[in-house]
């Protein structure tokens, strides 16, 4: 039925709800990516808890590769929210494939407890970061991702990410 995005500070959550198409995913992802208040390396919600959607395992494999291509947009840190034991075992197969990519991805039913999961990840990426701003108080360190180089400006980075996701 449908897919669609919110932005809360450093968090991009996607809702899919009924029966919705990849091609829908694709592109509230795209359109989450070019949002002004989309925070570069956002960690990602899906909240899977009303779709009704039983996608395929290739499907599975290719929203894996998506969110990996994605790396320097968002944080490689996802967190699945899901209500039934089917769409628990379809989001561990998307975990299995995810982390294959290097991405963290926690499935839950508990709402409070994913973002407090995605809340301790972004400590622990976050923590050679403290280290180094604490060294040298007197001209601070720009915000640096644990996993690779000094992003650019997300104007720069976002919309060649959603660029990435519709072309894909």
């Amino acid at each position: 039925m449908s897919v669609r995005h919110q932005i809360e500070n450093d968090l991009l959550i996607l809702r899919l709800d009924g029966d919705h198409t990849r091609a829908q995913e694709r592109e509230a992802l795209a359109l989450a990516l070019v949002n002004p208040a989309l925070q570069i390396s956002a960690a990602l919600l899906v909240d899977a808890r009303h779709s009704t959607a039983n996608p395929h395992a290739t499907t599975i494999m290719d929203r894996a590769r998506c969110l990996a291509s994605l790396r320097q947009c968002l944080a490689p840190r996802c967190a699945v929210l899901v209500s039934t034991s089917v769409h628990y075992g379809l989001a561990r197969m998307f975990a299995a494939y995810a982390e294959g990519h290097g991405l963290a991805v926690g499935v839950f039913t508990d709402e409070a407890a994913a973002r407090c999961w995605l809340a301790d990840l972004a400590q622990i990426y976050s923590q050679p970061q403290a280290a180094e701003s604490d060294a040298d108080s007197a001209s601070p360190a720009p915000r640096a991702r644990a996993d690779g180089p000094l992003p650019r400006r997300s104007t720069d980075v976002l919309p060649e990410c959603a660029q990435a996701v519709e072309g894909d």
